[in-house]
């Protein structure tokens, strides 16, 4: 679980060390901010385990990285 580190987050994504992403979507719009995701132009395939949502609206989506179902379906 990492809070507040963009860096250390494009790191772990970029050595394929994140199995699941929790994010939470708020209902506002800000109009800018720090990336998760780099702007590199790779795809990367999330698949949705998990949403809820919030009493004010926000929703909290839990995705599985497209390396750790690759891990998963192998060791199967």
């Amino acid at each position: 679980l990492v809070f507040g580190s963009t860096k250390l987050v494009q790191t772990l994504i970029e050595h394929d060390l994140v199995d699941d992403f929790r994010l939470m979507i708020d209902p506002v719009i800000v109009g800018g901010g720090k990336r998760i995701f780099r702007d590199d132009g790779a795809l990367r395939r999330l698949r949705l385990l998990e949403s809820k949502i919030t009493g004010n609206g926000a929703i909290i989506a839990t995705y599985t990285a497209s390396a750790a179902i690759e891990r998963k379906e192998i060791e199967s």
